[in-house]
């Protein structure tokens, strides 16, 4: 008799059982660390400053905005133009899907609220996979060319200038349209999943490499501020703050086992600002930037969640042409 439920097949409890102990793993080094360490912390190095809360607060909205724009851009270039506050919500809510491992509901949230929008799956299904490598690459990019400006001490700055080629590399196949699709046509195929058809040409994504770069800086730069309202850090490592969250924020989305990257964002902030903050400043830092994005996180999600239903409840009409 079926008990009307599926069954998980072995493959799926593996790849379980080996998320969580990935996840056990990183909580057990990052962990251990971050309690050593903050036995030196002092916490009169804490402060609360709210014009630096406020104008990181702006900077990291800024940075959605921008962010919004290039879905805008792209989707227009797609043939199914979005306004910007379609964008914006398209480009929020999502985000909370990364607190889920596997990445999956953020996927799946993309696609369900460009639905909404009117975006078909045919143009979404490569809308998101061009905004991931687009925004791991450009991301990457921009974190490790401020690691180059400024080193962090203790790790070789080789390690980063080999590190930010690859990354050149890596945004350089994004941008050709051709390439790129074919790769991940290639997956698609050894997935036996449909392939993408996608005609884009290499001036927009030059356009979108571009705005995604702002997006990054704006971004991480408005967390660096908000920290700076929070923590007492001197102003002289703001480079490499900056360049510290953007490669962390890349390791986190990457390590699809953690949800939103706990653990293995914490350690690459840690390993990149231990040796010029300390391990005191360092851990606080650290928790600090944590707590701030979770925060953003939530509160960015939920304007776009409100602005996404005031748009389908008015039945907002997208833009005639591109934007």
């Amino acid at each position: 008799m079926s008990s009307g439920k599926k069954r998980l097949s072995p493959r799926r409890i593996s790849i379980f059982i080996l998320k969580l102990a990935l996840l056990a793993v990183v909580f057990w080094f990052v962990g251990r660390a971050m309690v050593e360490a903050s036995t030196k912390v002092d916490f009169s190095d804490l402060r609360f400053q709210p014009l630096w809360l406020i104008g990181g607060a702006a900077s990291v909205v800024a940075g959605i905005i921008v962010g919004g724009w290039v879905l805008c851009v792209m989707y227009g270039r797609l043939g199914t133009p979005l306004t910007l506050r379609q964008g914006f919500s398209l480009f929020s809510v999502p985000i909370l899907g990364n607190y889920v491992p596997g990445r999956v509901a953020s996927i799946a949230g993309h696609a369900a609220i460009a639905k909404s929008f009117g975006v078909p799956l045919s143009a979404s299904g490569p809308g998101v996979f061009l905004m991931f490598g687009l925004g791991l690459s450009t991301a990457t990019i921009i974190g490790l060319a401020m690691l180059i400006v400024q080193p962090a001490p203790g790790i070789d700055a080789v390690t980063f200038q080999l590190c930010f080629a690859a990354a050149i590399v890596v945004l350089a196949i994004c941008m050709h349209p051709r390439l790129y699709f074919g790769i991940v046509n290639f997956i698609l195929r050894l997935m036996k999943r449909p392939p993408l058809d996608v005609k884009l040409n290499v001036a927009t994504m030059g356009l979108l490499a571009g705005g995604m770069c702002v997006h990054a800086l704006l971004y991480a730069g408005g967390f660096v501020a908000m920290c700076l309202g929070v923590v007492d850090i001197p102003i002289s490592v703001l480079p490499m703050m900056i360049g510290a969250i953007c490669v962390a924020n890349t390791a986190g989305l990457l390590a699809i086992f953690a949800p939103g990257g706990i653990g293995v964002r914490e350690g690459v902030l840690m390993a990149v600002l231990l040796g010029a903050l300390g391990e005191g400043t360092a851990v606080l830092v650290t928790v600090a930037l944590r707590l701030l994005q979770v925060i953003a996180d939530a509160a960015l999600a939920g304007t776009g969640l409100l602005l996404m239903r005031r748009s389908v409840t008015r039945g907002e009409a997208t833009p005639s042409g591109y934007p």
